[in-house]
């Protein structure tokens, strides 16, 4: 049920012709401009993002990312998730991790 409110908030936000739209520009803006400047991405109890639901999941957050400018190893982007069954020493867990935010590394 929490994939599907984040995948519909997500959604809206993403549309190009939404009100939304100066939201991201602003934030695009933001981060070229100031070199300090760093977008954190949260999301809580990750390992629910699986299958179908996971995959829309990932892909729209890719999809932010880039209309922010950023892509998954920006150093400008920290990605913080939380989980209570992946854990940082399992390599199917940093697997699932990188696959789903396209990311070189898990830390």
């Amino acid at each position: 049920m929490k994939s599907m409110e984040l995948f519909r908030k997500l959604s809206k936000m993403s549309m190009k012709n939404q009100a939304h739209s100066k939201r991201f520009e602003k934030t695009k803006e933001w981060l070229a401009k100031d070199a300090d400047a760093v977008f954190n991405l949260v999301l809580d109890e990750l390992h629910l993002y699986r299958g179908t639901e996971g995959t829309e999941v990932a892909n729209l957050i890719r999809l932010v990312l880039s209309r922010l400018g950023l892509s998954p190893n920006s150093p400008k982007l920290r990605i913080l998730c939380s989980s209570a069954s992946l854990e940082a020493t399992d390599s199917e867990s940093l697997q699932f991790i990188r696959d789903f935010f396209g990311t070189d590394e898990a830390h």
